[in-house]
């Protein structure tokens, strides 16, 4: 047999499952060729360390432990749900804070605005703002003359 042959069997060869002519075989080669021999004495080790590994003692508590990081885990599942509930309010509300102040300020400098223009005796500004206030209907009642007819009452 060649190296390559005997590199498909050297599993076979540790494990003792190969005919008795076949392990001669192999054994007469090792003794021959040192790179088969380094090969097989890796194979070895890596095959010996993988067997104890494999007798590792499993702990009886095992299962439970395990079953209860996975309640932990569903429990936790459910608060991103209202994380993302509880973002979406704190968004809407402050948006709703910040228009209603931005309304605010906006009709403070408003009203700052005609008292400085009345106190500085600019009666033009004056003017011009009553003329645009019953533009929009500021003064409902003398402007809308469909709302008036229908609230005095016909005898």
């Amino acid at each position: 047999m060649n190296c390559t042959e005997i590199n498909k069997n050297l599993i076979f060869y540790i494990e003792e499952e190969l005919s008795s002519e076949n392990e001669k075989i192999v054994k007469e080669h090792l003794e021959g060729c040192d790179k088969c021999k380094h090969l097989y004495n890796e194979m070895k080790k890596t095959l010996g360390v993988i067997k104890n590994e494999s007798k590792v003692e499993i702990n009886p508590f095992f299962y439970t432990r395990v079953k209860a990081k996975m309640e932990d885990v569903k429990e936790s599942s459910l608060s991103p749900v209202f994380r993302f509930a509880f973002m979406r309010i704190l968004q809407t509300s402050v948006a709703v804070v910040l228009i209603a102040f931005g309304v605010f300020v906006g009709v403070q400098m408003g009203d700052n605005y005609l008292k400085n223009s009345m106190v500085a005796g600019n009666d033009q500004t004056l003017s011009k703002y009553q003329e645009y206030s019953q533009q929009l209907y500021l003064d409902g009642l003398t402007v809308e003359s469909i709302e008036t007819s229908l609230l005095i009452k016909e005898e």
